[in-house]
This record gives structure tokens, sequence and C-alpha cells, in this order.
């Protein structure tokens, strides 16, 4: 190999080992790093066979790595640690744990220096030294007290006191991990642990009913519900007695988790169950009004309102009080009794005038007169929301509403100086893309977005030269060198570990949507940017834009949006707002993944062919499948993407109640008038969304129909994805 550039050479290194030509790209670095005098270029080169080499377990990596660590010291805690990995593999326990310890204590601004110490601990457990494993365990614990680790830490003390003959200490521990961190990777063998000892006649079985419920506590705080109501189930069934404290809040905590299952009847039932064993608990307040939101679930409306006014005369200085008032009223003015509802309205405008709900119930009484077609009262309504209202969503929608009333009664200049004041202060919300759409008034026209490819990679424009910090040299390098995972954590490290501006925010989410992680990149802008920036920034920064609306998954989207003739772009717009492309996601109802796939759904769909929850994870089965199901949707709504989008997020069976009393209703006004606000609020975002990647992408084309006709229900559908 010939190599009179070293940094052309390097680059084909590079290039090699990006497209998985991992023995080409070997025997480059290892020619780079015998034959090359540039340092840095000769010090990254060693790196990387080594790296490789240790990745391919073939012997030597040891020495490139020691190149590396004594060349280059920008990256020497990684080759240490890798050096460290490859002795570990290696059998050389105590000479790995050293080395772990090393960049423990030399590297102290190193993101490899939590795991260092844990390794060491560990490194030192496999050598048999006890006493300096229980020593760096303990000292794990003592500097990270709240790392998601401390079980692993933990189960390693006991494994250290089972091996030393410490058999009560040893169970205490594997207790204590598998008690207080059942949800933890560890918990299981702490289980074994403590089996064996009592199999073995070391120790008896020690564990109270209360265990029981401790661990019913932490699976509820870790959103397993199933898991939280099977121990819940477990101590009360052990219990003996008059009813403490923990029996109480262990009936209360099933009824909520039910709730959260979306269990309607069972949560239903141990509700009430709770509030007849309980009524003056200090649970209870909390439970009647968990009660009646079940009811709504279950469309059981009379029984919603007879809770609702227990709840109103019972607590009267609850602090959810105005929400049930609220809703309260809603549920009236969905019946029509118009009357009751104006009157609920009014009392948390007078009870409660700095509460949101007071907000929420001006909109509710203009919108009430609005659907009623008093738009005298409406129109007084909306003008006094705007006089009064700080909150932009609120002017934005109400903006929008005091045009459709201006139109309604034919003041058409007082409905465009509306719009255009909405499109003026509000130009990327809900409201003013709506009126784009629908409007061809001269001061909507959206300006023109530089358009994009399809594709799942940014093009080389979307990095700055710029660096975003003075610490960042070894992000730019991880990411050059194509290692993902190295580049990712040294990202959340720096964002950790230093304040970042607007550029650097951009670069980062940049880099990692190069690398694939969408819903890293997308955290990092939400995170470091303020809506107002976002919104402003976008408009004049074509970078940002793509960034916030990627096209992530574009193999998948594009081949299964085109089998089931659905505009890709729509797929987008789903994942985006079901998960912000976070292929990981569950929901605390149970939804999985990119599109939020309920399990139950995926098994309707794929029959005796799927596989499991777990497969859901998969970026490919879940936008297979959720793009079907949405298909399902839009041939039962004969095209109608709104009503397809709605009943997605609620479930279809709910769509069809709300469209019998709704015929007629313009697309806008059944969006608006969507009783459940999760749905409303879903359907308003995902449109926003279609709508942006419509004008990043290609022109818009949306079609919708102008009313909720009637006849719109089609092809059953499958009935499981709420």
């Amino acid at each position: 190999m010939i190599c009179p550039e070293p940094a052309s050479c390097l680059d084909e290194a590079i290039e090699a080992y990006k497209n998985g030509r991992n023995r080409e790209a070997l025997d480059k670095y290892k020619y780079i790093a015998d034959g090359i005098n540039d340092q840095k270029i000769a010090g990254i080169s060693s790196f990387m066979a080594g790296r490789i080499m240790s990745e391919l377990m073939l012997e030597g990596a040891e020495a490139y790595l020691g190149k590396a660590y004594s060349t280059y010291p920008l990256i020497a805690d990684y080759a240490l640690f890798i050096m460290a990995e490859v002795m570990e593999r290696n059998g050389d326990y105590n000479e790995a744990a050293y080395l772990y310890r090393t960049v423990f204590s030399s590297y102290r601004e190193s993101v490899l220096q939590k795991k260092a110490l844990l390794k060491a601990a560990d490194t030192y457990l496999a050598a048999g030294s006890l006493k300096d494993s229980l020593e760096t365990y303990e000292d794990f614990l003592a500097l990270y007290p709240k790392d998601r680790s401390v079980p692993s830490a933990l189960y390693g003390i006991g494994t250290c006191y089972l091996l030393e003959g410490k058999f009560p200490l040893a169970n205490d521990y594997f207790k204590r991990v598998w008690i207080e961190y059942p949800s933890s990777t560890v918990s299981s063998s702490a289980k074994k642990g403590m089996d064996w000892l009592i199999a073995n006649g070391k120790e008896s079985l020690q564990l109270t009913i209360s265990d029981y419920f401790m661990r019913g506590e932490r699976f509820f705080e870790a959103g397993l519900y199933t898991d939280a109501i099977t121990e819940y189930n477990r101590f009360l069934s052990n219990w003996k007695g008059r009813a403490g404290r923990e029996v109480k809040e262990a009936y209360f905590k099933i009824a909520l988790s039910n709730f959260n299952l979306r269990s309607s009847d069972e949560a239903e039932e141990a509700f009430e169950s709770f509030l007849y064993k309980f009524p003056d608990h200090y649970r209870s307040p909390e439970a009647l009004y968990w009660l009646g939101k079940t009811y709504l679930r279950e469309g059981k409306e009379d029984a919603f309102i007879k809770s609702s006014k227990g709840f109103i005369r019972l607590y009267k200085k609850d602090k959810k009080r105005p929400e049930v008032l609220y809703r309260l009223g809603i549920i009236y003015a969905e019946n029509g009794d118009v009357k009751s509802a104006v009157s609920a309205f009014d009392r948390v405008i007078r009870e409660y005038p700095g509460n949101d709900f007071a907000s929420d119930s001006r909109w509710a009484k203009g919108w009430l007169y609005y659907k009623k077609q008093d738009y005298k009262k409406s129109l007084a309504m909306f003008n006094n929301i705007l006089d009064t209202a700080a909150d932009s969503s609120y002017i934005s929608r109400t903006l929008y509403w005091k045009a459709k009333v201006m139109e309604k009664i034919n003041e058409i200049g007082g409905m465009e100086k509306s719009l255009c004041l909405l499109c003026s202060k509000f130009g990327g919300s809900f409201y003013c893309l709506f009126a784009q759409y629908y409007y061809n008034i001269q001061c909507l026209s959206s300006q023109d977005i530089t358009g994009m490819e399809i594709t799942d990679n940014l093009s080389d424009d979307y990095l700055f030269s710029e660096s975003p910090g003075n610490n960042d040299e070894r992000i730019k390098l991880f990411f050059y060198l194509g290692l993902r995972e190295e580049a990712i954590e040294e990202i959340k490290w720096f964002k950790l570990e230093n304040t970042v501006d607007i550029e650097q925010s951009i670069t980062i989410a940049s880099m990692l949507s190069e690398m694939g992680e969408y819903n890293l990149s997308l955290r990092t802008l939400y995170l470091n940017l303020s809506k107002e920036m976002l919104n402003n920034y976008q408009s004049n920064n074509t970078i940002l834009s793509r960034l916030m609306y990627p096209a992530g998954y574009s193999e998948f989207v594009n081949t299964y949006a085109a089998e089931n003739g659905i505009d890709p772009l729509l797929i987008y717009a789903l994942i985006r707002e079901e998960s912000r492309f976070n292929e990981e996601a569950i929901s605390i109802a149970g939804a999985i993944g990119l599109m939020q796939i309920m399990p139950q759904t995926a098994a309707t769909i794929m029959n005796d062919t799927y596989g499991g929850r777990d497969t859901l994870f998969s970026p490919e089965l879940n936008i297979a499948l959720g793009t079907r199901f949405f298909a399902e949707l839009l041939k039962r709504y004969k095209g109608n993407f709104i009503l397809a989008l709605a009943g997605y997020n609620a479930g279809p069976h709910i769509v069809s109640k709300w469209l019998e009393d709704r015929e007629g209703l313009g697309v806008d006004e059944f969006i608006e008038d969507i009783p459940y606000k999760e749905t409303r609020e879903y359907v308003k975002r995902v449109f926003k969304s279609y709508m942006k990647y419509s004008r990043s992408l290609k022109p818009i084309h949306i079609v919708l129909p102008p009313l909720i006709q009637s006849g719109l229900e089609g092809a059953d559908v499958i009935d499981t994805q709420e």
C-alpha cells in the first residue's frame, strides 16, 4: 500500500470502516499507524486498528492501543478503556481492573469515568479480589447514588459477601435489589441468589408482605403497571388484620394502574370499591376524580355527571375542583344543556379567575355560542378572550374562530383582518396553516421553503464549520470516524456539562440526525431552544426546519406508504407526533415504538405471525403495522385523513360515535369539536406537521372534503388501537 497523502489514506480507511469492510479498514489503519510520522494521524490510526482488532478478537490489539494512548492524548482514556476490555476478555483481571481504575482516577472529565469505576469493581470480583471489589462498589454508590447502575453495584456487593461466606449480608443486598429495583436487569439474578441461600440452608425466607407492597410501588413508579398490579395483589392476598396505610394505598394504586392501562372496566370496579371501603381516606377525592375520568372514557355520561356533582359538593377546596367543574360543563354542552353548561363555565371563571381552566371555560362558552349559531354572544366572548388572554394558543385559536364568526355574519373585511393578524403573529400555528390552506387571501400566502430530498441522511451543508465549543474535538472526531455510540455519549456529556447556544444546538442536532438519532436531535433542539426561538429561526433557517421535521427511516416509510397507497409525508407526520422518532417509546397505556402500536392491535393484524410485544420495537415492523392500520382507517373514512387521525388516536368506535352528532360540520369545526382534548390536540399537531413536511419536501397537495358528510364510514377496521 502506497500512501503519498496520509490524510487521504486515513479517509480511505474511515470509508472502508463505515461501510462494514473491517478487514480492509484494519489493513489500512495498521499501515498508517506503522509507517506514518504524523503523530495525530498515526495516533488515530493506532486507536482504530486496536479497536477493530478488539472487535474481531485478534491478538495484538494492546500494542496499537498502547501507541494511541502515548501519542494521541485526546482519546487516551478510550484507548486505556479498550485495553482493559481486551485484558478482561483474556482473563487478566487484575491488570484490567488496574487500567479501569486508571481511567477513573486520571480522567475526571471523561464520559467513561463512571463506567470505568463500575467495570473495575466487576473485574476485581472476577479476579477474586473481594476486598478491592467491595471497596470499589462502595465508592461507586457513594459517588453516584442515583445512577441507573446502582442495582448492579448492590448486586455486586451481595455477590462479594456470598463468596466471603457472609450469607446474612449477601441476602440483605440481594433482597434490597429484588425489592427496591424490581425492574432492573439484575433483579432476577438477585432473586436467584436469595433462592440459592434458602435452598442450601444458608438463610431462611425473610420476605414480609410489605416487601411485595414495596415491589408494587417501584413497578408503579417505573410505569410497569401490569407488574405493579401483580405485586399489589400478592401483597393483599397475604394481608391479615385491619386495613392499614399500605393496604389502602395498594387498592388505590391497583385502580389507577388499571386506568393507566386503559382497562376501564377493571378501573371502574376498583375505584368504586375503594370509595365504598374507604370513603374518608385522604385518597378518596383523587379516587372520585379518576372514577369520573373512567366514566367519561367509557361513555357513561350520566355516571360522570353524578360523580362530578358529588366531587364538587364534597371537596370544595380540592385543587382539581375547577377541572371537574369545567369537564361537567363540557358534558352538559355535549348533551345540549346550554344553561347548565354556561352555569358550570361561569362558576369556574368566577371562583377560579387565575386558573388555567378559567381560560378553558371562557373559550368553551364562546365555542358553545358559536355552535348554537348565537354569533353575537360568541363574538363578544371571543373579543373578551383576546382582551384578557396571555396564552398564545388561545389568542391564535380565538383569532381564527373570530374570523369564522365574521364570515358567518358576512363581514368579510373583518374576517380577513382577523386572519391576517393571526398569521402575522402566529405564522407557524395550526390555525394559520389551516387558514392558509382554506382561504385565498394574499396576506396568508406562505413563504416557500427550500425543498429537500426524502432521505435518512443529512447532506454536508448541515454541519457548521465552527466548533460547538472548546471541548468538542472528541465529538467531531468520533463523528468523523463513524463511531456512532461514542459520538452520542460525548454529545450527551457535552450537553450536560456546557451551556449550549443556538448555533451549537443546531450543530449538535445535525450530527445526531446524520447518525440516525432523530429523537435525540429533536430533544436537543427542544431542550436548548425556546418555542419562540424555534418558530422564529425555522422561517429563515432551512437547516433548522429540516432538523425539526426529519425524514427518518425513509426506506421503510416510503416502502410501506407506497404499499398501502398513503402519502409518505403523512406517515412522517404521524411518527413525529406519536414518538418524536423514538423507536423505544412506550406510552403509559403500553403503546410501542415509532408509531405507538398497541400489542393487541399488532396481534389482530398479524394473527399467527405475531412475535410478541418486543418485536414492535423493530422500526420496520412498527412502521409496516402502523401504516397498514392507518390505511384501513383511511378506507373506513373514505380518504378523510382528519377522521383517520382521530381514529388512530382515540379508536374508530369512538370516532363513529362522534360522527353521529356532527354531520354537516366543516372539517375545522369537527376538529375543534372533538370531545377528547388529547385527540383534538393530536389531530392539530399531526396536521401541522403534515403541512410543514409538505412545504419542505414538495408542493402542498392536501385534499380535504369541506364538510363532515354522512355515510363516511366504509369498511370495517380493527378496533383495538387506542
